[in-house]
């Protein structure tokens, strides 16, 4: 998506506040994220790993794989108007194929790999959705890279939501939906119709995505003693990567033999 979406999505925020809030804090957080849904622990911060077989694909060659980064709510509050998440991708080539559109020198499949979406359509068991279909949103993303590595992307997404969404302290809230679309792969999303390749170009290459942070922002209410944005760093606490084919290699967790500490692994991604 193009950048001046996500800067009418930020200026959508300041609206949803009434003006750049001048309450803010910081703080660490157990921040998430994983595939389609947040579940039951182990998997409460959704799915680590996703796996598509591009131009083996047996069945479904357009898939939706809905990507979650989730927090963990510090305040109890009604005022809930928006939120920005930053992820780190790295994609397992050093030169991304074309598969990965929007993040590739070129495209073969003519869309962006990965786009934000508005109303988050991932269940609410166990996460709470800020972003529901009955609400109003507009979502915006840029994206670039970072590292100076040419498969080294930092991903930007916002939104906003109309009217204000409550939050719960110590409640884990879906920050975002992000979706990651396999449309264009293959000739026909039935396989066993056409299973002609169209655009297979690094689409089975391995990939770690990473929630680097998560700014909340409410609706400014005028008094000091509530924040009005909130600057979310993770903590540790949660697991806040996940994988598409694995990512062996690129990913904390994705290679068992070899042991880092939580911050070297976190040094790699700011």
């Amino acid at each position: 998506m193009k950048k001046v979406a996500l800067i009418a999505c930020v200026a959508a925020l300041c609206c949803a506040s009434f003006a750049w809030a001048q309450d803010e804090i910081s703080a660490t957080n157990p921040l998430g994220m994983g595939w389609t849904a947040c579940a039951a622990s182990p998997n409460q911060f959704g799915l680590q790993n996703v796996s598509f077989a591009c131009a083996a694909e047996a069945s479904n060659a357009c898939r939706d794989f809905k990507l979650l980064p989730t927090f963990v709510s510090t305040i109890t509050d009604s005022r809930f108007a928006g939120s920005t998440v930053v992820i780190n991708l790295i994609i397992g080539n050093t030169v991304p194929g074309q598969w990965w559109s929007g993040f590739a020198p070129s495209s073969c499949r003519g869309q962006q790999a990965i786009s934000t979406s508005g109303p988050v359509t991932a269940g609410t068991t166990v996460c709470a959705n800020p972003y529901p279909g009955t609400a109003g949103t507009l979502p915006g993303q840029s994206s670039g890279q970072y590292h100076a590595l040419p498969n080294h992307f930092r991903i930007t997404s916002s939104n906003s939501v109309n009217p204000t969404q409550p939050l719960t302290s110590g409640q884990r809230n879906y920050a975002m939906q992000l979706d990651l679309k396999t449309d264009g792969t293959l000739a026909d999303c039935d396989p066993t119709f056409d299973n002609t390749p169209l655009c297979t170009d690094g689409c089975s290459v391995g990939a770690c995505f990473n929630l680097n942070n998560v700014d909340i922002f409410m609706a400014v209410d005028g008094n000091t003693s509530t924040p009005d944005i909130i600057h979310y760093t993770d903590n540790g606490g949660g697991r806040a990567w996940c994988t598409y084919n694995s990512g062996t290699g690129v990913c904390p967790g994705a290679t068992p033999t070899r042991q880092s500490t939580w911050g070297s692994v976190k040094a790699l991604y700011r």
